[in-house]
């Protein structure tokens, strides 16, 4: 019910004019005049049907003053209204249909007497239906009620709700809609000539149901179901089930107004006219994501743009969102994800990884269509003898071939790949600089697909962009949040000066270059995201042999003066296919006895886990979130390239000069330490190996361009080193020349088919003809 709670439908800058009240009324400059007549019954070009025009729509108004400066910056009910009749203190939405409205001379006027009214002011009968008048009738009183009951002081005593008042909000309606043919929002969206999608601003009117806990309303289950409205029209409306948990904690009340973005029409694929039977069927599907509270005095109907809402706003499963400002805190390799599989699964790689499963991809078909070439070359051999007199259409033959070998790969699965590839970012939302006290910004793990170089380009670590589009939200990891943006989503990197123009301002997480004394002195926390740069002591077999998803590596990191506490990293993968073992970072062999160098590298990413006091041990794990980077002696023409930020970066330059000082100078055994964790893992020590050392890191021009960035990914398994790519290449020429071998192969057979071919069917025709000679008889 409204009550005396309700807040008035109304729009901004409405003055008592507008709200049909002939008074005096304020100007911006605290001065007064008279409020115009309208204007006599004019033709208006835009008539329909040669109707005349009855209202200039307010056009006389030169100065247009907020309700706010009306009302003196009262807010709506701050003083009670005790002027009005009983029966307008009490009004709602649906006791308006039945107000009777009372005039000067004492009269009461219903619906039928405002017809009137407007028909002697020059209105048209054809156009003015009984239908339309009562509803315009409806929505006008309840309005005026709302008006005149809290602000009573202005406009309870003055005619908020007098006959002369509703008339002219009537003529309003009437030139504005039927003359002019400008149709409201809600009508334009049941007639389908407008997407639901669309921002509006508009009323709650009613509550016709508030359903249970755990109701679906957005999807037409046990949800709350309201009435809005735009001030012209009515329609229902079904709630998902957390704006109807709103709605139960009064969050959301009758006569609020509230801001709808995204919203879908359901009910008919068919277009209705409001005031239709049709109509009835038609509902407003409503979601969190799409729906915040607006200000009082809001311009009800159409918004020009959709409104950016904040990040921490944002609930899973609450419907797509249309526009947020989100702060880019990391950004992480990224991955390819391939679906579709005949086992049904979803598996994400890397770069290197999507590389080698789409060599093995297309060597098992290579594989399955040359065995059913060979299948038809091994029967073909009897089928030359036995068709002479049934001979097949070459093309026809060649057709039910590739039909047979389509339907084999599509069987195992080898008929295309799906494979998209995504970047996953993790970011924030922005905060008020005017709030002195802290406030959550929210967070979210931001997942983008069918990305390619470009965005990868522009998209960094510190700075804010603005996304548009429908972004979905789901649950993530603890009540986590998740969105997915896809190729429609637009990215508008907005700079510093904007954001402080606005008055906002991001609250960014730092990177945490850290170690083991970091850790112990209780800098990085469990769960935390750090950075680490450590040299490779060891790293364990990966297990299972068969199926790898797991392994151990063991480092010495930058902030570890003695080596009495090491960090221990557990690579996991959810896969087999993405899984990547630590021998591929590129770093050498640590403390074994035929290596004269180690490589120091640098850890990104790494989540810490726990604390191991028996073993003196740091435990983090490596994610496929992890990256990992070969930092080479500054000055090196092959140095790799920064990973993230220039602070970050160069906070890793110095900690590998430290880390490489004290190798060189012999402050740290290495090997010493190599033997510890080789003991804890029962590794057999390399004593007495006499396998050559790893060739020292190749300079950039003679690496691949792939290669040169020094970049290692967990998940994409990039390359180890120059040795590692020698051996990848030389695989692929072997491979190429086996294929060209086959295709020789395969071509000879063909030429040698085709010229059997020939000969059966030359040997046919002659038959065929009565006559076989194999030469020519000599002349008498």
């Amino acid at each position: 019910m409204l009550g005396n709670g309700a807040r008035p439908a109304v729009a901004r800058g409405k003055t008592p004019s507008a709200l049909g009240i002939g008074t005096k009324r304020v100007v911006a400059d605290g001065g007064t005049n008279a409020t115009a007549e309208p204007p006599a019954a004019k033709r208006s070009n835009l008539g329909n049907l040669g109707a005349p025009s009855v209202h200039d729509l307010f056009a006389s108004r030169r100065d247009r003053a907020p309700l706010s400066t009306y009302f003196h910056g009262l807010k709506p009910m701050q003083r009670p209204s005790r002027s009005l009749d009983a029966a307008a203190r009490a009004m709602t939405a649906d006791t308006a249909i039945g107000y009777r409205v009372s005039s000067d001379d004492g009269a009461t006027l219903t619906t039928a007497d405002f017809r009137r009214e407007m028909l002697d002011a020059g209105c048209k009968a054809h156009l003015l239906s009984k239908e339309y008048v009562s509803n315009a009738c409806r929505w006008v009183v309840w309005q005026q009620a709302c008006v005149a009951r809290a602000f009573p002081e202005h406009l309870g005593a003055r005619g908020a709700l007098s006959k002369r008042a509703v008339t002219q909000r009537l003529l309003y309606r009437y030139e504005r809609e039927l003359i002019r043919a400008r149709r409201p929002w809600i009508r334009r969206v049941m007639e389908r000539d407008t997407p639901a999608g669309t921002p509006a601003v508009l009323v709650i009117a009613a509550v016709r149901r508030l359903g249970g806990a755990g109701g679906g309303g957005g999807g037409g289950g046990g949800g709350a179901e309201i009435e809005v409205t735009d001030g012209w029209y009515g329609l229902a409306a079904r709630l998902d089930p957390a704006l109807s948990d709103l709605l139960r904690r009064g969050k959301l009340h009758v006569g609020q107004k509230i801001l709808v973005q995204g919203a879908e029409l359901r009910g008919s694929a068919e277009p209705a006219s409001p005031l239709t039977d049709a109509a009835d069927e038609l509902w407003l599907a409503l979601h969190r994501n799409g729906a915040r509270p607006a200000p009082w005095d809001a311009t009800l109907g159409a918004r020009r743009a959709a409104a950016t809402f904040p990040l921490r706003t944002i609930v899973p499963n609450g419907g797509n969102v249309l526009r947020t400002l989100v702060h880019v805190e990391r950004a992480y390799p990224p991955a390819w994800v391939e679906s579709g599989r005949v086992d049904g699964r979803t598996i994400h790689r890397g770069d290197a990884a999507e590389a080698r499963a789409a060599r093995a991809f297309e060597a098992a078909r290579a594989e399955v269509i040359e065995r059913a070439a060979n299948d038809v070359v091994l029967g073909n051999g009897s089928r030359y003898r036995d068709d002479l007199c049934d001979l097949t259409d070459a093309d026809a033959r060649r057709e039910d071939h590739e039909e047979a070998v389509n339907k084999t790969l599509e069987s195992k699965g080898l008929l295309e790949r799906r494979v998209r590839r995504c970047v996953k970012l993790r970011v924030s939302g922005v905060r008020n600089v005017e709030h002195r006290e802290a406030r959550l910004v929210g967070s979210a793990l931001l997942t983008t697909y069918d990305v390619d170089e470009s965005f990868l380009s522009h998209v960094v670590e510190g700075a804010c962009y603005e996304l548009t589009g429908d972004l979905r939200p789901s649950a993530f990891e603890k009540a986590g949040l998740e969105l997915a943006a896809g190729r429609k989503t637009r990215w508008r990197r907005v700079s510093e000066d904007a954001l402080a123009r606005a008055g906002l301002a991001p609250s960014p997480t730092p990177r945490k270059l850290g170690g083991v004394n970091d850790i112990a002195a209780g800098a990085v926390r469990r769960g935390d995201e750090f950075d680490a740069v450590a040299v490779l002591l060891h790293a364990s077999n990966p297990m299972p042999p068969d199926a790898p998803r797991s392994q151990w590596a063991f480092a010495l990191d930058h902030t570890s003066a003695d080596g009495a506490r090491l960090l221990a990293i557990e690579i996991e993968s959810r896969t087999t296919e993405a899984f990547a073992s630590a021998f591929e970072w590129g770093a050498g062999g640590g403390g074994d006895k035929n290596v004269h160098h180690a490589t120091v590298l640098k850890f990104e990413n790494l989540t810490y886990a726990r604390r191991d006091d028996e073993n003196a041990l740091e435990v983090a794990r490596a994610t496929e979130h992890t990256r990992v980077t070969v930092l080479l002696p500054s000055g090196s023409a092959s140095a790799s390239a920064p990973s993230s930020s220039s602070s970050s970066s160069s906070s890793a330059a110095a900690a590998r000069d430290v880390l490489a000082k004290r190798l060189s100078d012999g402050v740290l055994d290495v090997r010493a330490l190599s033997r510890r964790v080789r003991a804890l893992t029962n590794a057999p020590s390399p004593a007495g190996k006499t396998d050559p050392p790893p060739p020292p890191p190749p300079s950039s021009s003679s690496r691949s361009p792939a290669a040169a960035t020094g970049r290692y990914s967990i998940a994409s398994e990039m390359e180890w080193s120059q040795g590692f790519m020698n051996a990848v290449e030389a695989a692929e020429a072997k491979a190429a020349e086996e294929l060209e071998r086959r295709r020789t192969m395969k071509e000879a057979e063909d030429a040698a088919d085709a010229e059997a071919e020939a000969e059966a069917e030359a040997a046919f025709a002659r038959a065929k003809g009565g006559t076989l000679t194999l030469e020519s008889e000599p002349q008498a």
